[in-house]
C-alpha cells in the first residue's frame, strides 16, 4: 500500500499535468494544462499564476529591461442562431512589432464564473506578468480570448444557460473569425474550469481546427 505522501505527490503531478484544461491541445500549457517540453522553456512556465518565487529570474530580467510592447485589438464574431445571429466579443493581443519567432495562435476560453478579460488580460500597474495574454504575446504567440454568449461584452439577449454545447458553438464562431482575420487554419486552445469542457467539445466537433 502506498503512503499518503506518495499519493499526494501523484496527485500534484496530475494537477500540473493537465486537469485544469482537460486536454493539452497543440502542446500549449499554462499552470494546470499539460505542457510540451519543446514548446516553452522552464522560465516561460513560471509565468502568470506561478507560485511565489517561481520564475524569479525571468521576472527580474523583465523588470530591468524594457518589455516588448503588446498591441490590443477588438473584434466581433457572429454566431448564427434561430434565424438570427449572436455577437461575440473577441480580444486579440500580440507584439506590436512582428517577431521572427511565431509560436502559433492561441484562443483562451473562460469558465462559468467570469468573462474572459479579467481572467486572461488582467492589468495591474507594475505587474506586467499579471496578464496571461501579454505574457504569451511576448513569447511569440498571437493570443485571443472570447466572451461566450451571456458573458462580458457578448450578447445577452437570449434565455440560455451558457451550457457546454452553447460554449462549443461560440468557439466555432470565434475560430472562424480568427481564421478569417489571421489566415491560420489551426488554433491552440486553453480552457480554464468549464472552459476546458467547451474547448474539448469544440475540438471533438472540429478536429481540423486544432
Amino acid at each position: 500500500m502506498q503512503s499518503d505522501d506518495h499519493n499526494d505527490q501523484d496527485r500534484r503531478r496530475f494537477v500540473v499535468g493537465g486537469t485544469a484544461a482537460g486536454l493539452g491541445l497543440g502542446g500549449l500549457g499554462l499552470g494546470g494544462l499539460g505542457l510540451s517540453g519543446s514548446a516553452l522553456s522552464a522560465a516561460d512556465n513560471a509565468g502568470p499564476g506561478a507560485g511565489p518565487g517561481a520564475g524569479k529570474g525571468n521576472i527580474a530580467r523583465q523588470s530591468k529591461t524594457a518589455l516588448a510592447e503588446v498591441a490590443m485589438s477588438e473584434h466581433w464574431a457572429s454566431k448564427p442562431v434561430d434565424g438570427g445571429a449572436v455577437r461575440l466579443y473577441l480580444r486579440r493581443k500580440r507584439l506590436r512589432r512582428a517577431s521572427a519567432l511565431s509560436r502559433g495562435t492561441v484562443l483562451f476560453v473562460h469558465g462559468s464564473s467570469v468573462s474572459a478579460t479579467p481572467v486572461y488580460d488582467l492589468q495591474i500597474p507594475g505587474r506586467p506578468e499579471s496578464s496571461v495574454m501579454d505574457w504569451y504575446a511576448r513569447l511569440g504567440y498571437d493570443t485571443w480570448c472570447v466572451d461566450c454568449e451571456g458573458y462580458g461584452r457578448s450578447d445577452k439577449s437570449r434565455p440560455v444557460n451558457a451550457d457546454i454545447a452553447c460554449g462549443a458553438d461560440d468557439l466555432a464562431a470565434a475560430s472562424a473569425e480568427i481564421s478569417r482575420i489571421t489566415g491560420e487554419k489551426k488554433l491552440l486552445l486553453y480552457g480554464s474550469s468549464s472552459g476546458a469542457l467547451r474547448a474539448a467539445l469544440f475540438a471533438q466537433r472540429h478536429p481540423e481546427r486544432v
